[in-house]
């Protein structure tokens, strides 16, 4: 079992959340990548179980469920998993970890004193009806805070660092920047401020050879994370990845739960054989593994993509095919930080 210990800039961030639990039902707490949210989460849930009370940490994807967990563990949080046909599931664990799908359905929404919501930016009807009764202390969690309409479900704001605070401390490394060939977007139709899945798929696919090329270029055979267009794209991209002598998996709702979990967890050993990881939009929020060095971004977008975030050491690059002019797409300040803390914040140094 190993020691939680808080690092200097997340002693504060408790400090401020108590504070503000003393006037305010729902607080925001906005972090990068990188920061330590889970680790945030696990100490103020140890508190709240110290003090004979009841918590939970929420996650909006069934796929982090297992990461919350295997982290709680790690520092001796005892807890119980609210996920349908899970093993470790024990309602009488006073802490939960808990899948949103599963609460929000069958199961119901935990009768807890703390609750924490993972990726709190993400909105559903069933949260926002919890969030708006304000019956429990909350805490939400998020890198972007820019859902429009947070302001009506959070009361408080902590804003606990930024991504330089991080570089500087140490805790991130400066990210490097490849650019791959553009995509010619001239016309192509735009739906709810995004291109269409479809208008990506085409222009995007004939240039995916560049990607690999630049992967074999800079990446050098590291770990990565790839970010297709569509399932179409990213199993095309999976093919040449694979012809060029690159391993890697599919991580899309074609897969099954067994296999996807089956390849993140090879992806997550040390020595594992699988070089990356292909997704459109599964792996953008709460994915963690530990030697990731590359990202790969080679979905065109109109405003900001997802972000993964992972250990990195001082040679990680950033492959991104549609980075050269999305400053200039970015529709507000907001879309452009939104994308470089979810793009910068994935390169965190080994410690």
């Amino acid at each position: 079992m190993a020691e939680l210990e808080l690092r200097p800039l997340q002693v504060p961030v408790v400090a401020a959340a108590q504070d503000a639990f003393r006037r305010a039902k729902n607080i925001l707490i906005q972090a990068p990548c990188g920061f330590g949210k889970t680790e945030l989460a696990t100490y103020l849930l140890k508190i709240t179980k110290r003090k004979g009370n009841r918590g939970a940490f929420i996650m909006d994807r069934i796929a982090l469920v297992n990461q919350a967990s295997e982290r709680f563990k790690k520092y001796g949080l005892s807890h119980g998993v609210t996920q349908a046909q899970h093993d470790d599931f024990d309602p009488l664990e006073p802490i939960q970890v808990c899948s949103l799908q599963t609460i929000s359905g069958s199961r119901g929404w935990p009768d807890v004193k703390l609750q924490i919501i993972d990726e709190c930016h993400v909105l559903s009807k069933k949260l926002r009806e919890r969030l708006a009764a304000r019956e429990r202390y909350t805490i939400g969690l998020t890198a972007t805070p820019f859902t429009k309409g947070l302001g009506k479900y959070f009361d408080v704001v902590i804003n606990a660092a930024t991504t330089n605070q991080l570089i500087r401390e140490g805790w991130l490394v400066p990210f490097r920047v490849f650019a791959a060939s553009e995509p010619d977007m001239a016309g192509a139709k735009v739906v709810a401020g995004e291109w269409s899945e479809k208008e990506a798929e085409s222009r995007a696919m004939p240039i995916i050879g560049d990607v690999v090329d630049g992967y074999k270029m800079h990446g050098q055979g590291e770990k990565f994370i790839a970010f297709a267009s569509s399932v179409s794209h990213a199993e095309e991209m999976q093919r040449q990845f694979m012809v060029a002598g690159v391993v890697c998996n599919l991580y899309t709702y074609r897969q099954t739960d067994d296999e996807r979990n089956a390849a993140v967890e090879e992806f997550r050993k040390p020595d594992s054989y699988i070089r990356g990881l292909i997704s459109i939009e599964s792996l953008t929020r709460g994915f963690d593994v530990p030697d990731v060095r590359v990202l790969i971004l080679r979905a065109p977008a109109a405003q900001s993509p997802g972000g993964a975030h992972s250990d990195a050491g001082p040679r990680a690059a950033l492959l991104a095919g549609d980075w050269k002019d999305r400053g200039d797409r970015a529709r507000s300040q907001r879309q452009l930080h939104a994308l470089l803390v979810r793009s910068a914040g994935f390169l965190r140094k080994w410690h």
